[in-house]
C-alpha cells in the first residue's frame, strides 16, 4: 500500500493595503484647524484599527476649489499612478473637492490603474457601482450650478464695464490691486524693449532669443518666451494707458463672437492708469502689424515644428533648428542649424537619425545587461530613500500640524521615488518598446519619447535617457550608464568621425 505524505500548507503572509488620508480645509488657523485635525484623527483612528490597512502618508490642502490648484493633491495623484497607493480614505465627498467634475474625473483615472476611494461621511466607495448614479445626479448638479455662477459673474462683469470699472487683475509690468495699477519698473523695461524692437524692424526670433540670453522669464516664468506672448504684448492698449474692455466675449475673441447672440459693446477707458509707453508709440506698433498682417493667414493658429526645442547645442546654447536645401532643384537636404556671434553649426540630419536609430538598436539588443547594470547601480540609492523613509516617520513624533504637513509632503516624495526604482524593470520594458519601434524607423515624436534630451556639441551627439523624464540642456556629470558609437561622417568634403554617445541617467 502506497505510503501518503502529508504536506503542511504554510500561511503566506498577506499584504497590508497601503492607505493613505486626504483632508481638505480652507486655512490651517481657528476652527479650520479644529476640523482638519477632527478630520484627520478620526480617519487614522479608524485605519490604524484595521489589521490590514498600512498608513503609509497624510496629505491636506488649505486651498479650495479646482483641483490643479492643490499641490498635496497633485502629489497624492502622482504616487497614485506610480502604483504607490492601494486606498485613499477621505471625509466625504465635498472634502475630496467641491468641483464634482473634478471628483468624477479623478474617480475615473483612478478606478484605471485600481485604486479605491473611501468616503467616510457617505459611507461609500468608489468600488460600489452605485456610486455611479449618485456622481452623475451631483455632476447635473453641479453642472446647473456653475452656470449660474457664470451668467451672474458674467453679468456683474458687463455692469462694472459699462461704468468704466476695470476687470484685469493681472498684466506684465503691472501690480494691480483694487483697479488701481502701479507701473513694476523692472518689468517695464522689458515691455519698453519689445516695443522699441519691434519698431526697429527686430524679428520676434531676435527677440526672443535676447531675452533667454539675458535670463529674462516670460509672464508664465517659462525660460524661453513664446512668439504669441510678443504678439499678445504688442496689441495691448493697456500699456498706453487705456483700457478697452470688451475685448473677449466667454472667453472668445469679439471678434469671432456669434452674433446670433446679441450685439456687443466694447467700452474704450481713454488714460485709465500710467502707460508703459506712449500712445504713438503704441498706434505706430498697430500700423506697422496691420501692413505686414494684410495677406499673412490672419487668426490661423500658428504649429510648432515638432523638431522644435529638442537638439540642443552646447557650444552655441541654444537649440538647432531643422531646415530642407534644396539643390538647384534636383534633390534635398536635411540640415540642423544654428549660428551665434559668429560661431556656426552646420550638420547633416540624416547623420542625426542614423546615430539615433543604431542607439535605439544597441538599446534593444542589450536589455539583459543594462537592465541588470541599472538594478545594481541604483540598489545604494534605493537602500539611502528606505533609511530616510524610515527616519522621516520616526521625526514625525511630536511635531505641529504645519510641520507635520511638511514632514508628510517629503514623506510623499520618498515614496514615489522608492515607487519608481522598484518599478525600474517595467520601465525599461517600456523604454525597450520603444527603442524597437525607433530602431525600425525613425519618427521624431517616437525619438522624444525615448530620449528626454538630444545635446550636441562638436561632433558628439549626446542620447539623454532619463529615468526621471528630466529634460537637460548640460550634459551631466552623474550618469548611471554610458555607452558609445563610432560613426563615419562626410562634413564639407572632409570625412570625420561622429560620436554617439548614450547616457542613462
Amino acid at each position: 500500500m502506497n505510503k501518503v505524505i502529508a504536506i503542511p500548507v504554510v500561511p503566506g503572509i498577506k499584504k497590508k493595503k497601503r492607505v493613505v488620508i486626504y483632508a481638505r480645509v480652507s486655512t490651517l488657523e481657528g476652527k479650520q484647524d479644529s476640523s482638519y485635525q477632527l478630520q484627520v484623527g478620526e480617519l487614522t483612528k479608524s485605519i490604524l484599527k484595521n489589521p490590514d490597512y498600512e498608513l503609509i502618508c497624510i496629505y491636506a490642502d488649505k486651498e479650495s476649489g479646482k483641483t490643479n490648484k492643490r499641490s498635496s493633491l497633485q502629489k497624492m495623484m502622482d504616487l497614485a499612478r506610480a502604483g504607490g497607493i492601494d486606498l485613499i480614505v477621505t471625509k466625504s465627498i465635498s472634502r475630496f473637492g467641491r468641483n464634482t467634475i473634478n471628483v468624477i474625473e479623478a474617480i475615473q483615472e483612478l478606478r484605471k490603474v485600481g485604486i479605491e476611494i473611501y468616503f467616510e461621511k457617505e459611507n461609500m466607495s468608489t468600488l460600489d457601482p452605485t456610486i455611479d448614479f449618485m456622481l452623475t445626479i451631483l455632476a447635473a448638479y453641479a453642472e446647473e450650478e456653475s452656470h449660474q455662477i457664470s451668467t451672474n459673474t458674467k453679468w456683474s462683469i458687463m455692469k462694472k464695464m459699462k461704468r468704466g470699472g476695470n476687470t484685469t487683475t493681472r498684466l506684465y509690468g503691472y501690480h494691480i490691486e483694487k483697479e488701481i495699477f502701479t507701473i513694476k519698473e523692472d518689468e517695464a523695461k522689458i515691455v519698453s524693449f519689445i516695443f522699441d524692437s519691434y519698431l526697429q524692424g527686430m524679428g520676434y526670433k531676435a527677440m526672443i532669443d535676447i531675452l533667454y540670453e539675458k535670463g529674462i522669464k516670460s509672464p508664465k516664468r517659462c525660460e524661453r518666451w513664446s512668439q504669441s506672448t510678443l504678439e499678445t504684448m504688442l496689441t495691448n492698449e493697456k500699456y498706453s494707458g487705456d483700457s478697452l474692455l470688451q475685448k473677449t466675449l466667454y472667453g472668445k475673441s469679439i471678434k469671432n463672437h456669434d452674433h446670433r447672440l446679441g450685439r456687443v459693446n466694447q467700452y474704450l477707458v481713454r488714460n485709465n492708469h500710467p502707460g508703459i509707453i506712449s500712445r504713438d508709440k503704441f498706434d505706430m506698433v498697430q500700423k506697422i502689424r496691420s501692413s505686414k498682417t494684410k495677406n499673412d493667414h490672419k487668426g490661423e493658429s500658428h504649429v510648432i515644428s515638432p523638431y522644435a526645442y529638442y537638439f540642443y547645442s552646447v557650444d552655441l546654447g541654444k537649440y538647432l533648428t531643422r531646415i530642407i536645401e534644396k539643390h538647384s532643384k534636383k534633390y534635398e537636404v536635411e540640415m540642423l542649424l544654428g549660428s551665434k556671434n559668429g560661431q556656426r553649426v552646420y550638420l547633416r540630419f540624416e547623420y542625426i537619425k542614423e546615430g539615433i536609430m543604431q542607439m535605439a538598436k544597441y538599446l534593444v539588443d542589450n536589455k539583459a545587461t543594462i537592465t541588470a547594470e541599472l538594478k545594481e547601480m541604483k540598489k545604494p540609492t534605493l537602500a539611502k530613500l528606505e533609511l530616510e523613509k524610515e527616519r522621516l516617520y520616526g521625526s514625525l513624533e511630536g511635531q505641529t500640524l504645519s510641520e507635520s504637513l511638511e514632514i508628510y509632503g517629503q514623506i510623499s516624495d520618498v515614496l514615489l521615488k522608492i515607487e519608481k526604482l522598484s518599478k525600474l524593470s517595467d520601465m525599461i520594458d517600456n523604454y525597450m518598446k520603444i527603442a524597437r519601434k525607433l530602431s525600425n524607423e525613425f519618427d521624431i515624436v517616437i525619438s522624444k519619447e525615448l530620449f528626454s534630451s538630444v545635446l550636441i556639441t562638436g561632433f558628439e551627439l549626446n542620447l539623454i535617457l532619463s529615468i526621471s523624464g528630466e529634460e537637460l540642456n548640460s550634459i551631466p556629470s552623474i550618469k548611471l550608464y554610458k555607452h558609445f558609437i563610432e560613426k563615419p561622417i562626410k562634413h564639407l568634403f572632409i570625412y570625420k568621425t561622429m560620436f554617439i554617445n548614450l547616457l542613462i541617467i
